[in-house]
């Protein structure tokens, strides 16, 4: 009986993964985006009397879940109106759907859904046959320009629009999802599963792992827990779009640097954001002049470099028209066109799609890509190889998802070795602090800051503290931090002290436990583990700092160790002449490390959610309270004060080496608190209210 039950919950999560995913059983809505008859020139429109002929449009479905047809039929009569009937026919000729659309209830001159065609595949040739029966009178049906027509339209140019369901669940939530039922059946059965290799790993805890990863993927993916959380949605996209502008211009066709970042400026604008759209107004529709042949476009070097007078410009549907003049006026650049008329966005297609060319003809670039030179830009160049297997609609959902996951799983993980190495409780502070922080949740799908970098080698210090004895293990860790570091460093220098330092900070907690109780074997273990560990730390960032300045020297490493120094480390860290930089700087570099420490003890948002900013200082003061009180009871936990200082020095590392980053980046750093010291704190603390012993 148990055989059958694990067989029929087996086949149970079997069936619903494949409904989540290839299936894709779940779908919803009727979504189709069509103009208006103003939106064409009537020239361009024609009337079809529709009585006892047929009228064919062939077609071909874009995407899955084809939903059907919206018609759009002018001059309706509601008496004696008649049946419109709509056949689908494959390419073999069989009839495989059929509608019959009673004409008094559509409205003359407005959409109306007609719900048919739900199995068609995309990508598959189709006819649609249109009769009318029991009508006196020819319907006029419209044929429009085929410039007007969606891609889907093949023959036949009737203005039809062609509507889809959407997926119930997207990538993110389809993934979630199928991670969520394999950890259940893993749940379900581990105590029958046997992992190979010999691990030794149970497969209850490879279950957990699964659930605390989905936890931490599905908040940092929707910002579920926070909604309060403004900067969510487009925090640092300045950053970010450093990395999403080297994707845009590859798709381009842009010759793209040895840097893996770069600023994309095209026709829209220069890429800080994700909101840049043309100019719409009363005059103006998405960059297009409503009352002659004009365009908007953004007034930047690139547009400067391609409008100019005596270049033409073709558009989406292949017409091209010649510039004739070109006038700039604050953030906009105005160029008129040979065309008689003014245009319509609907005939033209977006002005994001335009192509410039000389006078001799000849095809201009699209845009132009700037080399962000402060950094290597490795993460650019990971997640611009990922981009090219990826629809490119969806490419920013699912990289910033990729990268969610890649520190949900690195989150875990570190929680699931800190349970095993010191006490769950600790455990459950640093993960209830991973998993509500706002700035860890905003930081954790930035595609620039690549947050799980910075945590990685954290972890692999924490494995090496725990199997420190095993030196195969040390050895491992050694080469691992150094890769770790390295990939961290190229992908940036920013907060490079809190990730040196957090690698080391389990092995420090180690060797003071180990003097303080006089063992000495195990302390110069731990000291020789520490000082091999900080020694590949440091190669791989020395590595990644060479890297680098082979880029930024032209292949002179020392010119190019110079040129970061002068132009980027001083910048942070301060040094030099203050003349020598932007004024911006100059407060940064006068402000004391006292005053820089202390704006970051005034939180700008929730220290967790449902714990406000204002008691921050009160959370780091309480355990240095609760140390007092325990030491006059004769009952101090020497442990937890060493956990406190040293995580401390880790978390102001950076606002202490880096003071001018730090005095300037108060939008940014906060984050800082959360290598450890936020999470001891909330440790501590509840700890002393439980009465829990170590």
């Amino acid at each position: 009986m148990k055989k059958v039950r694990g067989f029929l919950i087996t086949i149970s999560i079997g069936i619903l993964i494949l409904c989540i995913g290839p299936m894709d059983i779940f779908f919803h809505g009727f979504y189709c985006d069509m103009e208006e008859y103003d939106a064409i020139y009537e020239e361009d429109l024609q009337g079809y009397p529709l009585l006892e002929q047929n009228f064919e449009q062939v077609f071909v479905p874009q995407k899955r879940h084809f939903a059907g047809f919206s018609l759009n039929l002018a001059e309706v009569e509601t008496e004696n109106a008649g049946e419109l009937v709509l056949s689908i026919y494959n390419q073999n000729g069989k009839r495989i759907d059929q509608a019959v659309v009673h004409l008094k209830e559509v409205k003359s001159g407005e959409w109306h859904q007609v719900y048919v065609g739900k199995k068609l595949k995309a990508g598959e040739t189709y006819s649609l046959q249109i009769r009318v029966q029991n009508r006196q009178e020819p319907l006029q049906l419209k044929l429009a320009d085929a410039d007007y027509l969606p891609k889907e339209n093949v023959k036949g140019n009737l203005f039809l629009g062609y509507a889809y369901s959407k997926s119930t669940f997207g990538l993110q939530e389809k993934t979630l999802f199928t991670l969520f039922l394999i950890a259940l059946w893993i749940f379900i059965f581990a105590e029958k599963l046997k992992l190979p290799l010999r691990t030794g790993i149970e497969g209850r805890k490879i279950a957990i792992f699964l659930f605390l990863t989905i936890l931490l993927t599905e908040n940092y993916s929707f910002n579920s827990m926070n909604h309060e959380n403004e900067a969510f949605a487009d925090f640092h996209s300045k950053g970010e779009t450093l990395v999403m502008g080297c994707v845009y211009a590859e798709q381009e066709g842009i010759s793209l640097p040895e840097y893996g970042l770069g600023r994309y400026t095209d026709v829209k604008g220069t890429l800080t954001n994700y909101t840049t759209d043309f100019l719409t107004d009363e005059d103006w529709d998405q960059g297009y002049s409503r009352t002659k042949p004009m365009i908007a476009l953004s007034n930047n070097s690139f547009t400067r470099s391609v409008c100019a007078a005596g270049n033409r410009i073709q558009f989406a549907n292949g017409d091209v028209f010649e510039i004739e003049e070109v006038s700039r006026q604050g953030q906009y650049l105005y160029a008129e066109l040979s065309a008689d008329r003014n245009l319509l966005k609907s005939k033209y297609g977006s002005l994001s799609r335009i192509q410039f060319t000389d006078q001799e003809g000849s095809l201009l670039k699209r845009g132009m890509l700037e080399d962000y030179e402060s950094q290597y830009g490795l993460q650019g160049k990971v997640f611009r190889t990922l981009a090219r297997s990826m629809n490119d609609e969806n490419v920013l959902v699912s990289l910033r998802f990729l990268c969610s996951f890649g520190t949900a799983v690195v989150f875990s993980l570190l929680v699931l070795a800190l349970a095993h190495k010191y006490h769950k409780l600790l455990a459950f502070s640093f993960y209830i602090v991973f998993w509500l922080s706002p700035w860890v949740v905003n930081f954790a799908h930035n595609l620039y800051w690549v947050e799980f970098t910075w945590f990685l080698p954290m972890l692999l210090g924490l494995v090496c503290s725990i199997r420190i004895q095993d030196k195969r293990y040390r050895i491992f860790s050694y080469g691992a931090v150094l890769v770790s570091v390295m990939g961290k460093s190229l992908c940036g220098y920013e907060y490079i002290t809190n990730v040196m330092l957090g690698g080391i900070v389990f092995l420090i907690l180690d060797f003071v436990k180990a003097v303080w109780k006089k063992e000495k074997e195990r302390a110069a273990l731990i000291f020789r583990t520490t000082f091999w560990f900080g020694f590949f730390s440091l190669l791989g960032f020395f590595i990644a700092v060479c890297v680098h300045a082979s880029l930024r020297g032209n292949g002179d490493i020392l010119a190019g160790i110079q040129s970061i120094i002068e132009k980027d480390v001083m910048r942070r860290v301060g040094g030099g002449e203050m003349s020598h930089f932007d004024p911006v700087y100059w407060d940064s570099f006068n402000a004391s490390i006292w005053e820089t420490l202390g704006k970051y003890f005034h939180f700008t948002t929730e220290v967790i959610a449902g714990i406000p900013g204002n008691i921050f200082p009160l959370l780091c003061g309480t355990p240095i309270g609760i140390f007092i009180y325990n030491y006059k009871r004769n009952k101090m936990n020497w442990e937890d004060v060493w956990m406190y200082v040293v995580f401390f020095a880790v978390s102001v590392s950076w606002f202490v080496l880096a003071k001018p980053h730090s005095y300037i980046h108060l939008h940014l750093n906060y984050v800082l608190w959360y290598f450890g010291y936020i999470q001891v704190c909330i440790y501590i603390i509840c700890k002393q209210v439980m009465g829990k012993e170590s």
